[in-house]
């Protein structure tokens, strides 16, 4: 008897391959195990996903600082070119 090999742990081609010329050496597994499969491997893209959003929302934060300091600047120059001008 042949020992059944579990989908879930084989590679996309050797999958394909099996599937098309060797379906008896797949063992049936359960739609759960083929779930956690394609968790695990979205995983580690989700979270690099979180990792640039946060650094693109740090970024964005830190432009808005920028741009309300620059505000602030083009006021105190205004300012201080009218106090100058009442002198």
């Amino acid at each position: 008897m042949t020992n059944k090999i579990d989908p879930s742990t084989l590679s996309g081609t050797e999958l394909l391959l099996r599937l098309k010329y060797a379906k008896d050496t797949l063992a049936t597994s359960s739609p759960e195990a083929l779930q956690e499969v394609v968790l695990d491997e979205a995983l580690p893209v989700y979270e690099d996903a979180i990792k640039v959003s946060q650094s693109e929302a740090g970024s964005y934060a830190e432009m808005l600082l920028l741009q309300e300091r620059a505000r602030k600047l083009v006021e105190a120059v205004k300012q201080a070119q009218k106090n100058k001008g009442t002198q």
